[in-house]
């Protein structure tokens, strides 16, 4: 997995890898066909925000797993965070 600051927790963990693979073989897929790749600040924000989501589920509603999860704590989530809110939310939607 490429650095990400700080781990969510285990439970939440493997989907939150399976992101951060995403991100990178788009970044690759990217190089190969010769269009415009994700800069690493952006491929480390979506992750930051991802793990950030994984840590408010864990720590502020109780939820060890992301099928526990629901618009509810997502909506909760955004609106903590006052700066980048649609950014948070697109990178949320995928």
């Amino acid at each position: 997995m490429p650095a990400v600051i700080g781990l969510p927790p285990e439970a939440l963990r493997p989907p939150v890898e399976a992101f951060a693979n995403f991100m990178m073989h788009s970044r690759e897929r990217a190089r190969r066909a010769g269009t415009r790749p994700r800069s690493d600040a952006t491929a480390e924000g979506a992750l930051a925000i991802v793990r950030g989501l994984a840590l408010f589920l864990a720590d502020e509603r109780g939820k060890p797993d992301w099928a526990l999860a629901d618009l509810q704590d997502v909506e909760a989530f955004l609106a903590g965070q006052s700066k980048d809110r649609q950014r948070r939310l697109v990178v949320l939607g995928r």
